[in-house]
């Protein structure tokens, strides 16, 4: 009796197409691929829509529609249709972003708006969805102020927009001022700041990305500026977190430079990842059930130089199969299985084959962006 194969996941890959002042892009636009999650590989890397710079994608919960960043001075945001059946991309467009160098996007769950974080002028910008799923000019931009005590903290620096699964409102990590600043979003696309939502970090932290355990009650934010993972735990029924807890995620007496930069959660909430660029490793931690504490398990060396966000490319299960791929990746987990801390096994990562080859040439290190997580059968990953 022959086995069922199991069906393909189509994944949308974000790139950098241009030398920046932090990365040596070459790429030439959004590309695709397929993922067989059995096997860890993928297949042939397709270019999907030539645009530049498409360091961060996000597509919305039907699949119909990607929108990437324009991460450069000028700042912008290009919309796609996206054909949900052979993943083809339609140009819809693109709009400002409201700043400079965005670098992430929040695709609000009600479906009215799209928030960009802008790294370089630290703005957030709300920019409205049409019914066709192209864009608006910004409706509103906030940029607070503020600064921290090292040479990248000279003012305000949005790093990621996130949202708050229980409050509703709207969390911007910002690395310049050490600190991530709660928000309304209101119906007509006003953010407004909530200050008992905020948190501000120790000075020099620059915090980066975050993470939600699975019933929301903790927050966890990643900081490329201390190499540290810090437990944020939600106070009672109001919309505040406290501060409980703050792990490094590089090995005892490492000295050299690195820079912690993504953040996932294991499908069970009992190990948490964290990536170092630089050291070029995967941090492993695992999750204490009861007040969400973090130990510091293994830190796995990543075989190569990690990009900006590269932690999708591992897959954590059964038997810790992992794949490394060269990229900027958004993906929580591939089809995790067991966790180690569920299974006694000790949390390392192993590769499972070599890296694809686009089918126009190599893709070169650091220039490719994010992938992230599976939208639901037959949906892409990106």
């Amino acid at each position: 009796m022959s086995k069922l194969s199991t069906p393909t996941i189509p994944l949308v890959i974000g790139t950098y197409t241009e030398k920046l002042s932090h990365v040596n892009g070459t790429a030439d636009g959004v590309l695709g691929a397929d993922f067989d999650p059995a096997a860890g590989t993928l297949g042939p890397v397709r270019l999907l829509a030539a645009t530049r710079n498409p360091s961060w994608v996000a597509v919305d919960p039907s699949g119909s529609f990607l929108y990437a960043v324009d991460e450069n001075e000028h700042g912008g945001v290009a919309a796609f249709a996206r054909d949900p059946r052979t993943g083809a991309l339609n140009a819809l467009g693109e709009r400002p972003s409201g700043g400079v160098d965005p670098c992430h996007l929040l695709l609000h769950p009600e479906g009215r708006f799209l928030l960009v974080a802008n790294y370089g002028t630290g703005t957030v910008s709300v920019l409205p969805r049409r019914p066709d799923g192209s864009l608006g000019e910004p409706v509103s931009s906030v940029r607070p102020t503020g600064s921290g005590p090292l040479p990248r903290q000279e003012g305000p620096h949005a790093h990621m927009v996130a949202l708050d699964p229980v409050t509703g409102l709207v969390l911007v990590v910002d690395l310049g001022r050490d600190a991530v600043t709660g928000y309304a979003l209101d119906q007509a696309g006003l953010l407004t700041a909530v200050p008992e939502a905020s948190v501000t970090l120790p000075p020099g932290t620059g915090p980066r990305h975050l993470a939600f355990s699975g019933n929301a009650e903790r927050l966890y934010v990643v900081s490329e500026l201390s190499n540290t993972v810090t437990v944020l735990t939600r106070e009672g029924e109001g919309p505040g977190f406290r501060i409980s807890g703050s792990r490094s995620t590089l090995p005892a007496g490492h000295t050299g430079d690195s820079g912690a930069a993504a953040i996932r959660i294991s499908a069970s909430g009992r190990l948490l990842f964290a990536s170092n660029r630089g050291h070029d490793s995967i941090a492993v931690f695992r999750v204490d059930p009861a007040d969400g504490s973090l130990t510091l398990a293994t830190v796995e060396p990543a075989g190569r130089t990690l990009p900006a966000d590269g932690m999708s490319g591992y897959r954590f299960g059964t038997g810790l199969r992992g794949r490394r791929e060269r990229s900027h990746a958004d993906s929580p987990s591939l089809r995790p299985g067991a966790d180690p801390g569920e299974s006694g096994l000790s949390g390392r990562l192993n590769p499972v084959g070599p890296s694809p080859e686009p089918a126009a040439g190599p893709v070169r290190e650091r220039s490719v962006g994010l992938l992230a997580h599976g939208l639901g059968d037959g949906q892409p990953m990106v």
